[in-house]
């Protein structure tokens, strides 16, 4: 919505297959990304965020004659693993490659020796 390509008459085939819409002054407003879409909030007064542990998600809350209070991840939660990452491949992985690395290290310390005094 925000691209400055966006055309002022109707687009054309390019235009469409590159996604740009055609420009109109108010933005559109999705109903789903208002915080509180779910709910009606009234009189409004103040509204304060603070950030969480995690990078991704804020804690908001607003209070006047109504108060509402969530946690909000606008770019998704990208800091959280899914709840079918496999733990078990990471650990195990891990273990491969430091046993590579143990394994691998002599070996070439002694293949630079070697090429040393050669």
């Amino acid at each position: 919505m925000f691209d400055p390509r966006r055309p002022k008459r109707a687009s054309t085939k390019d235009e469409q297959a590159e996604g740009l819409v055609p420009y109109a002054a108010p933005l559109p407003l999705d109903p789903k990304r208002v915080l509180s879409h779910y709910n009606a909030v009234a009189g409004i007064t103040h509204i304060r965020s603070a950030p969480t542990h995690l990078e991704s998600t804020s804690l908001v809350a607003s209070f006047g004659l109504d108060l509402f209070f969530t946690r909000t991840s606008p770019s998704g939660t990208f800091d959280q693993l899914s709840p079918s990452f496999s733990k078990v491949n990471l650990v195990v992985t891990t273990l491969a490659l430091a046993v590579g690395c143990m394994l691998g290290g002599p070996m070439v310390r002694r293949k630079l020796t070697n090429q040393a005094w050669a």
